[in-house]
């Protein structure tokens, strides 16, 4: 069977959680084709310096009231990187 498992924003990058790399090596000890994108981390790279305030505890905020996301972190970052995550989750 293929997996596909995705780590959605926002995380911490200097200490992400185990429990995607953890449920991938189970998944693929039973012998399922997995595939794992970590959103997170590369929204964090894709968006350069200018865009790293949205991990900030302080910014949290902007990524879970929508009115902020939408008029912050969705037209920045996430809107941008849509299609290459959507065809990659087709393949």
């Amino acid at each position: 069977m293929k997996v596909l498992l995705i780590h959605t924003p926002i995380w911490t990058v200097r200490s992400p959680p185990l429990n995607v790399p953890y449920l991938a090596a189970y998944l693929r000890r039973a012998g399922n084709e997995v595939t794992v994108i970590d959103m997170n981390c590369e929204l964090y790279h894709a968006g350069g310096r200018a865009c790293r305030c949205f991990w900030d505890r302080a910014f949290l905020f902007q990524w879970q009231a929508w009115d902020e996301f939408s008029k912050t972190v969705l037209p920045r970052l996430v809107g941008p990187a849509l299609p290459g995550y959507a065809a990659r989750a087709r393949d």
